[in-house]
């Protein structure tokens, strides 16, 4: 088994059209489905069998039943038209890893993400074309984790700490500053919802021009916020996390989401001397092997390979076998692959 040392398994990405049918991208290499509001999920997998090094899928957009777009690891863009039961590449125009992905008609549509780059398409994600450089912001950013587009000319991105937003399709934009690390911003009209750091839930009535907190869900990271109408919500963060959002109130449940997938949390304590705990669930009985790898990709050490039951699992890691420096331990069940970042200490 070799796996990706770039991949910190959450739901990263959330796209839905109502209250049942839904899509998920959780930097896997598939995405996941559902048509009963998040009780079963099915498997969808862009592209041919994935081979090593993977592009991983960060993001995922519906704009019906049908049509639909994904975006991941270096410059990768796949798009459907059948719900994602067969999946078509785009041409690679950009070595970047793209976060997010947004149409605001089956034509028009943007995708951005590292060093804060946003492509456009108008003719489906037949072919794009970089439009924004980060030097176009003005501001040091980590990158763009979300974009919303009302049409062809008005749209919003999320940066860490603030909102911007252009008129002209993308190529000039305007900062409003927020006080969290936004991962995800949606709008219905003047109305806009930004989620990030901390189950942060900032609120604006204006199209964006200021922003107030609305509410919080706990210390849960927010990555994703979906509205299928203005009263009707979706809201998705770390450790599988799903919240619905109906009426102006969040109500949470993570359990919906959390049961039918796979989950490998981060260890702890983290960074650690001399062990440390990894735990991780399976939706279902699997063949699971979990691997510490070091910097330059190579396995150090084997940990777990073997066929294992449903449920929570967790295994002690002792570092004594390993040199002091930063490693990465992956877990793999079937066709579901996630690494994280650990650090032994002196």
């Amino acid at each position: 088994m070799t796996c990706s040392t770039g991949y910190y398994s959450d739901i990263s990405g959330f796209a839905a059209v109502d209250m049942n049918k839904a899509w998920v991208a959780d930097g896997s290499i598939m995405i996941r489905h559902t048509t009963d509001g998040g009780k079963t999920w099915k498997n969808q997998t862009p592209g041919p069998s994935p081979t090593y090094p993977y592009n991983l899928l960060r993001d995922v957009f519906f704009k019906d039943v049908n049509n639909g777009w994904t975006v991941g690891d270096n410059g990768t863009i796949y798009r459907t038209k059948d719900g994602g039961s067969s999946w078509v590449k785009a041409p690679t125009v950009t070595a970047i890893n793209l976060k997010t992905v947004f149409f605001a008609t089956i034509n028009d549509g943007w995708a951005g993400g590292d060093f804060a780059s946003v492509l456009r398409t108008n003719d489906g994600g037949a072919s794009w074309a970089v439009v924004v450089t980060p030097t176009a912001f003005g501001r040091d950013t980590y990158g763009i984790s979300d974009l919303f587009f009302a049409d062809a000319g008005q749209g919003w991105a999320a940066i860490s700490g603030a909102v911007l937003r252009t008129g002209d399709g993308g190529v000039t934009w305007i900062p409003a500053e927020t006080h969290d690390a936004n991962s995800s911003v949606f709008f219905t009209d003047k109305d806009g919802w930004v989620v990030g750091s901390f189950g942060a839930i900032s609120r604006s009535g204006d199209g964006g021009i200021t922003w107030i907190t609305h509410t919080d869900v706990g210390d849960t990271f927010l990555y994703s916020v979906s509205f299928p109408d203005a009263d009707h919500g979706w809201i998705t963060g770390g450790g599988g996390a799903l919240y619905k959002y109906t009426k102006q109130k969040a109500t949470s449940t993570a359990n919906l989401v959390t049961g039918p997938f796979f989950t490998l949390d981060q260890n702890y304590p983290n960074p650690f001397n001399p062990s440390t705990t990894i735990r991780y669930n399976l939706p279902h009985s699997s063949f699971v092997t979990l691997s510490v790898y070091n910097t330059f990709g190579q396995q150090v050490l084997q940990l777990v390979n073997e066929q294992q039951q449903q449920g929570d699992h967790e295994i002690v890691f002792h570092g004594k076998e390993l040199g002091f420096g930063t490693y990465f331990y992956c877990l793999q069940a079937g066709d579901y692959i996630s690494t994280k970042k650990m650090t032994h200490l002196r």
